[in-house]
């Protein structure tokens, strides 16, 4: 393609570059530019669209401008101006992140794309990947309760410390299992414990191994036949957002095996055939932040929509979990109560998730907290999860397990997400086998999170502590 070289200055391009007026050049851009520099592959080219970047674990946002080159074209990441001097702040969570930019015409009333640039942005994991010798035995055992740059209570030290013993990795593991198993009894607190080779090198560190290590006891893992037989019978309801429906997804996978869904609802969805329909798994999205404060359902009808969906099932033990990053508060125990005491219902488990990490970065559009605001949101969590276990609830305190490795986000604005689901690849042979079949073979999913592992376990062993017990 011939691009016109008859160039002007446009004001509203802004003076830093000179843009084509011809038509040809109009769906183009002339550079993409980053902040950090980041170098992308292929090169750039205003004919290329696809492209793909590398960044290290620290890099968790980017910076990002595009040059038209035509002077009545816009840049656009989502719905925000990047072209006229504009950059848009763009969120990296841990693995594939992909940022579509746009070119716009703006010349018409309604402004319409002519063309998408696409940048997959690979954000790598921390620390050490490959090279973990189980046999090895000088491995360091090193503690974190908060991270240096993301403090959320003074009282506690923060970074990698060397543990208190200063014990070699496979002696703390061996100490580690004579532990009692945790109960609702215990303390909420604890930290992640991770070996490495160096525990002032926090590179060095293999976090894949990382075991989150409560107060005077750990916490179990229940084999896949106790876990049905736990929630054989049951009606488990989850009332939250999305970082709840992660814990959800997490546990249909571990009695399934495999995700037949990959969805993202925010409304209420019924999986009543599990486990040859043994169990019944319901979820209703709370809050439903896209509505104005004064419309905006409550918790009680939230709950009250669910238990309808789910009435066929009523007669059946029940377990409930509640909880979300930033919104729970104490009068939503309240409400909790009031409506589960209208329910006719043999027995109910009531979990508490507690808050979690997120809302740290500054992007458009997303209500960015203050340092002082994550601080006060310890002293809230902790105070919710003490009210819980006053009225009788077992609760999962996720907030500062979030908080110290906040860095782990997984992909999402929110910057709140430790969980990620995705399609199952289905093998060359089996797409062979099915290639001629009338019906295809239902797609598969898979939940991907280590933090959202460690929590969902919990939130397992609090189902079936008495069961298992």
């Amino acid at each position: 393609m011939i691009f016109c070289d008859v160039f002007y200055e446009c004001p509203s391009c802004g003076e830093r570059t000179r843009v084509n007026k011809h038509n040809s050049s109009w769906p183009y851009l002339d550079a993409i530019h980053t902040d950090p520099y980041i170098q992308l592959h292929p090169e750039f080219s205003p004919l290329t669209t696809d492209y793909r970047a590398e960044v290290s674990y620290l890099t968790t946002l980017v910076h990002l401008t595009g040059i038209n080159k035509h002077c009545r074209a816009e840049v656009r990441l989502g719905d925000q101006l990047i072209s006229d001097n504009n950059w848009a702040n763009f969120s990296l969570g841990l693995g594939d992140n992909t940022a579509h930019i746009s070119v716009v015409n703006i010349e018409q009333p309604e402004a319409t794309i002519l063309n998408v640039y696409r940048i997959t942005f690979h954000r790598k994991p921390a620390g050490q990947i490959s090279g973990f010798d189980e046999l090895k035995g000088d491995y360091q055992v090193c503690s974190l309760k908060q991270d240096c740059s993301l403090i959320f209570s003074p009282a506690l030290r923060c970074g990698l410390q060397p543990a208190a013993d200063v014990m070699k990795w496979t002696e703390f593991l061996r100490q580690r299992s004579t532990l009692p198993q945790c109960s609702d009894d215990d303390s909420v607190s604890g930290e992640w414990m991770v070996p490495c080779v160096s525990c002032q090198n926090e590179s060095s560190c293999y976090w894949k191994k990382a075991v989150w290590q409560s107060l005077g006891c750990q916490e179990g893992f229940l084999a896949t036949s106790k876990l049905k037989d736990c929630l054989a019978g049951k009606r488990v309801l989850f009332i939250g957002d999305s970082t709840n429906r992660g814990i959800l997804h997490y546990i249909l996978q571990r009695v399934n095996g495999s995700l037949m869904e990959g969805d993202k609802t925010h409304s209420i969805h019924v999986y009543p055939d599990f486990d040859d329909g043994s169990t019944v798994f319901g979820f209703a999205y709370y809050p439903q932040f896209w509505h104005r404060p004064g419309v905006r359902p409550g918790l009680d009808m939230a709950l009250n929509q669910l238990l309808n969906r789910t009435s066929g099932w009523s007669d059946r033990e029940s377990v409930l979990v509640l909880g979300g990053v930033h919104w729970l508060a104490k009068h939503h125990f309240n409400i909790l109560l009031e409506t589960l005491h209208r329910d006719h219902v043999n027995k109910w488990t009531v979990i508490i998730k507690g808050l979690g990490a997120g809302f740290h970065q500054p992007l458009h559009g997303v209500h960015q907290l203050s340092a002082m605001e994550q601080q006060q949101l310890y002293s809230h969590n902790q105070a919710l999860l003490a009210t819980a276990r006053r009225l009788g609830f077992s609760v999962v305190d996720t907030f500062s397990m979030t908080m110290s490795r906040f860095r782990d986000f997984l992909p999402g604005r929110c910057a709140c997400h430790f969980h990620q689901v995705s399609p199952v690849q289905t093998p060359a042979v089996e797409q062979l086998w099915t290639a001629g079949a009338e019906e295809k073979p239902r797609a598969r999913f898979h939940i991907q999170g280590d933090i959202n592992a460690v929590y969902s376990e919990m939130v397992v062993n609090r189902m079936c502590m008495r069961t298992a017990g």
